[in-house]
């Protein structure tokens, strides 16, 4: 059952993380570490209404943050559509349901928000080293449309794939 996330989701989303962090780093991603994505990340989505879980069972499968973009989302990127649109920022999956499609029902979902308030564009990005996710982008059908730079959380700069997907289609 897919429904809002809420303070009492915190811990085991952070679990879910420090999970997902040990596996990236050992596939050579750095996008997550101890700096990123922090309880307080979470909360601030869960404040502003933008993080759902998928949970069976009282387990938790995993979570997505889907946020109605502003004008100033991706102003460093110069390929993009202008379109009203939601962004995904973050998504993740419990260790123990992957290859499970959960990640796919994740990314669903989120579009079914988007077209239930007549928006029909989604806009994401992920680290290039992000080899899981980039893949999964384009398996759904988004099209990465450029590749820019963003500072991350330790004042560096990394370079990511800027994808969009047209629901309409």
């Amino acid at each position: 059952m897919f429904r809002l996330a809420t303070k009492n989701d915190v811990n085991k989303i952070m679990d879910i993380v420090k999970v997902i962090i040990v596996d990236m780093k050992c596939e050579g991603n750095y996008q997550w570490d101890e700096f990123y994505p922090t309880d307080k990340d979470f909360l601030n989505d869960i404040n502003n209404n933008n993080l759902y879980v998928l949970e069976e069972n009282d387990t938790l499968l995993g979570f997505i943050c889907v946020v109605k973009a502003n004008n100033k989302d991706y102003e460093n990127v110069s390929i993009k559509s202008r379109d009203e649109s939601y962004i995904i920022h973050r998504l993740g999956v419990n260790k123990n349901y992957r290859n499970q499609k959960i990640a796919q029902r994740l990314l669903e979902y989120g579009e079914k928000i988007a077209k239930k308030n007549n928006i029909f564009l989604m806009k994401s990005d992920t680290k290039i080293t992000n080899i899981k996710m980039n893949n999964l982008f384009q398996k759904v059908g988004y099209i990465k449309k450029c590749e820019f730079q963003m500072q991350e959380k330790d004042g560096n700069y990394g370079t990511y794939n800027y994808y969009e997907k047209d629901l309409r289609m």
